[in-house]
């Protein structure tokens, strides 16, 4: 006679990343998906939950990424100083 196999399904516990991991544009993305859904965000559906104030406390630490005007005018500016050597 076998005896019965039991079978334990338990989720693994999920390490939370740190937001430092992150590349600046991911943590935008991430600050916008908490915006939409109404403080706290979960990126990757894991049961890890990001809210406003920890996205914003770790972009405050990273340099300016700038928008899409300003990165042509500064695009812009490169070349006309490049072609005025």
């Amino acid at each position: 006679m076998t005896s019965p196999v039991i079978e334990l399904s338990y989720k693994k516990p999920v390490r939370k990343p740190s937001l430092k991991s992150f590349h600046t544009r991911q943590l935008l993305d991430i600050l916008n998906g908490a915006r939409r859904c109404g403080g706290t965000y979960n990126p990757y559906d894991m049961g890890v939950y990001y809210n406003l104030d920890e996205i914003k406390t770790e972009l405050e630490t990273r340099e300016h990424i700038p928008n899409k005007q300003e990165a042509k005018k500064i695009r812009q500016e490169k070349a006309k100083a490049k072609r005025n050597r």
